[in-house]
């Protein structure tokens, strides 16, 4: 038989989903254990369904996301000047980040609906944001993670440096 160091966190979960009278760990991870099959057979089932399903006109077709860009502007939370700050809570937590540092902010260009959408305080030049967030990348050490970046999942707004831009465009259901 193996043993395994749990944290007491983790355990005191556990117990959550058994009986405290009846259940022990084993019981628990059992039970644990046939609640994740039962999800995953029922997330693979849901994937055959949708594959087996075809829209058949432009009408059923599923209509493209708006961009995050686009979602923001409309709604307010960006326009021109709007300061930004790079999403400090993406990177892991050992990341020392100062967000005082110029290379780690930008504003929102006088021009936020066109490509070149952001101004980087750093340098004063202006470029779409997830060009600037790529040129970090290869400019600093900080682990950025992933293949190409996008943007908005790397910054947040200087006023509320906890959200990402793009959890603002999920929150307002896009």
């Amino acid at each position: 038989m193996a043993t395994y160091e749990i944290k007491d966190s983790i355990v005191a979960e556990l117990l959550g989903w058994g009986d405290p009278f009846k259940d022990d760990v084993n019981a628990v991870l059992r039970k644990v254990l046939d609640a994740a099959k039962q999800a995953r057979a029922g997330a693979e089932a849901t994937a055959v369904t949708m594959t087996a399903v075809r829209p058949t006109d432009e009408s059923t077709r599923r209509r493209k996301r708006p961009k995050t860009s686009a979602v923001l502007l409309d709604a307010g939370i960006l326009r021109a000047g709007t300061e930004l700050v790079l999403f400090q809570s993406r990177f892991p937590v050992a990341t020392e980040i100062d967000l005082g540092d110029r290379r780690f902010q930008c504003r929102i260009s006088d021009e936020p609906r066109s490509r070149n959408n952001v101004v980087w305080a750093a340098t004063g030049e202006a470029l779409p944001l997830s060009r600037l967030t790529e040129k970090l990348r290869a400019d600093t050490t900080l682990p950025f993670t992933g293949g190409a970046l996008n943007g908005f999942g790397w910054w947040a707004l200087a006023s509320d440096p906890e959200t990402s831009l793009w959890d603002l465009a999920e929150r307002l259901g896009r």
